[in-house]
């Protein structure tokens, strides 16, 4: 289940949505930022395109991994302006209902008398903004080429035609390869009268699927006594669908409407409905759930209410492993799913009306809720102490209590990664550390009223904490995590000074990130310009938003191992004092450092001769090697 994707692939979702707005772009017309919107709009669906890639490829290339947090960062960012500009809005809405109602004032269209330009675009502040969004945005997004991600799930939103199996296929081009895979899979099923064969083409509308049916559809070799072709079209309707098939294959017309007795689906293991109106119980779409089934997903189901209300058949379902329920505004309660014996997998994302969950759940193996802010009860998940092994949340659970959820005096030995987000209600961890000896995977993000983490974590080996404003110590009593290898840590301003984390005991680290410190000035332990704050075993350095950053310690000139250094709006900082390991990188790359940007100018500046042989530079967004002037 990729789960893990949900997350940044949720937020781009309802950043794209608020991007998209209406309103906002109507309010921002006057000054001009509309069109500004839109174009990130564009680019972001295009870095949305490449997600899944760009997911899949980061655990062998720190490059890919690098450009994902980038990215969530910028979706942060650009999610906390937009809400700024929405706020300014409405605010600006109320003021103008407020206030006079003469006719004269109604004939004066609302364009001209809510915006002034330089008040909205410098009192505030957004001019800069605006620049700094934009080019964090346009370099995302000319790495994608740079990185070889693959655009393969472009989407856009269209009416739905309704199509033949007609194509004209001398207009068609670079398909050959993926016809051939299809054909492949089609000749190499098994004749089976008791099995229906599906072989499913998935992507956004406009990448091709239809063509690409058609030419499958259309080729000479694909010998069947009987084929038809279906439209099937945004409103889906199990009904009609068979009918238009029966139709196509008999030439007759099929006034038929009861198919209660085609029960023959012995194979059918997955069940994906999406966009159905009208629908407000599963149980409702079936007849009888297949006894086979293994993965029920339901997404944009309106009015959907409950899965199935206190429906006994379900209890027959003993091999549905995993259930998704997303973006179902009017589901309020989920109770229902504990009567799955052999559930394994439970997704729940934006759901916003949703408020009772199963009181306990067993067996569960990956948990994710997601942006499900009414959620009242907490879960019991100690039934699932031997079993989970992912868990997800963000956004949900205002008053998140993490004893609660799992309990004491359960140990949950099989899990090893735990991501929390967005929960307020979330101020401390268990006393004497979590429940979980084998915890490898550790992140933490926007939880502001956070002030420590869990100690004890002696196998963790990733750890991410951002914008947790009160978090005061990083590793309580000195309980530093002897196997940790990844380490990012961003926007906690309460944090001790840089120096006196103990970093440098961290004799597996390889990663680390660090970021969002205006208090910043030297990146030295007091006074001590030889020694260094991290360790030798580093390979890949990231600084970023250091605004007072003036120095870093000579010490760094210890870091041999050092392959990869990022180093990002710290527009102080002046030298890097390890010159004599530059030219060991494989990777560097600057930007929003004015000074250090100087420095490095293509056959100017002074560090030119010793990064120009490193063989991947980019400066200020761009590559040293770009032969374009």
């Amino acid at each position: 289940m990729a789960i893990v994707e949900v997350f940044l692939g949720a937020i781009l979702t309802v950043l794209l949505e608020k991007l998209a707005s209406v309103e906002l772009l109507k309010f921002l017309r006057p000054v001009g930022i509309d069109a500004q919107l839109e174009e990130w709009h564009t680019t972001l669906s295009m870095i949305q395109a490449v997600l899944t890639d760009a997911e899949n490829k980061q655990t062998a290339n720190v490059a890919v991994k690098q450009w994902l947090n980038d990215l969530e960062d910028l979706a942060y960012d650009l999610e906390d302006l937009v809400d700024e500009l929405n706020t300014e809005a409405l605010q600006r809405k109320l003021k103008e209902n407020k206030g006079s109602t003469s006719k004269v004032r109604k004939l004066i269209p609302t364009c001209c008398t809510n915006l002034s330009y330089n008040d909205f675009m410098f009192n505030r502040g957004i001019a800069s903004k605006l620049k700094d969004i934009s080019g964090r945005l346009e370099a995302l997004s000319k790495k994608i080429k740079m990185l070889s991600l693959v655009d393969n799930v472009r989407g856009r939103s269209y009416k739905r035609l309704q199509t033949t199996s007609l194509v004209v296929e001398s207009e068609v081009y670079g398909r050959e390869e993926d016809k051939e895979k299809i054909l492949e899979i089609v000749f190499g099923v098994e004749s089976n009268d008791s099995q229906i064969s599906v072989i499913p083409i998935v992507g956004m509308g406009g990448v091709g699927k239809t063509t690409l049916v058609q030419l499958v559809y259309n080729d000479e070799r694909l010998k069947f006594d009987l084929k038809a072709w279906a439209c099937v079209s945004d409103e889906f309707n199990a009904v009609r669908v068979t009918k238009n098939i029966l139709e196509a294959v008999s030439s007759e017309r099929c006034d038929y409407d009861n198919f209660d007795k085609l029960q023959n689906l012995e194979s059918l293991t997955q069940i994906k409905l999406n966009k159905i109106f009208g629908l407000t119980s599963i149980i409702k779409a079936f007849v009888q759930f297949p006894f086979t089934l293994q993965s029920l997903s339901v997404g944009e189901c309106d009015d959907l209410v409950t899965l199935w209300p206190n429906d006994n058949t379900v209890r027959n379902l003993v091999n549905l492993r995993e259930v998704l329920v997303e973006s179902c505004p009017k589901v309020v309660s989920l109770q229902e799913i504990d009567v799955l014996p052999h559930l394994r997998g439970l997704a729940i994302s934006r759901c916003g009306a949703l408020e009772l969950l199963p009181n306990k759940i067993s067996c569960l193996e990956e948990l994710s809720i997601i942006e499900c802010p009414s959620l009242k009860v907490m879960m019991k998940l100690q039934d699932c102490s031997t079993t989970l092994r992912n868990l997800f949340i963000m956004d949900s659970w205002v008053n998140l209590n993490l004893t609660n959820l799992l309990g004491s005096g359960h140990i949950y030995q099989s899990l090893t990664r735990l991501w929390i987000e967005f929960c307020d209600g979330l101020e401390s961890f268990p006393h004497g550390g979590l429940p979980t000896p084998n915890l490898g995977d550790l992140r933490i993000k926007d939880c502001k009223h956070l002030k420590s983490l869990p100690d004890r974590m002696d196998l963790l080996s990733s750890l991410e904490v951002s914008n947790c404003a009160s978090l005061m110590e990083l590793f309580p009593q000195e309980n530093i995590p002897p196997n940790l290898s990844d380490l990012t840590i961003e926007n906690c301003g309460k944090l001790k000074p840089l120096g006196e984390w103990g970093l440098h005991k961290l004799i597996s680290l390889t990663y680390f990130r660090f970021g969002g410190c205006p208090e910043l000035v030297s990146f030295t332990n007091n006074a001590d310009e030889e020694h260094c704050v991290l360790p030798p075993s580093l390979t890949q350095l990231s600084l970023s938003h250091l605004p007072n950053l003036e120095t870093l310690s000579k010490g760094l000139q210890s870091l041999t191992s050092l392959q990869h250094l990022s180093i990002y709006f710290c527009p102080k900082l002046k030298a890097l004092p390890m010159k004599d390991h530059l030219k060991k990188l494989l990777s560097l790359d600057i930007s929003g450092c004015t000074r250090l940007e100087k420095r490095c100018l293509k056959k100017k500046g002074d560090y030119w001769p010793i990064i120009a042989d490193i063989p991947d530079v980019q400066i200020d967004d761009r590559s040293i090697y770009d032969p374009s002037p």
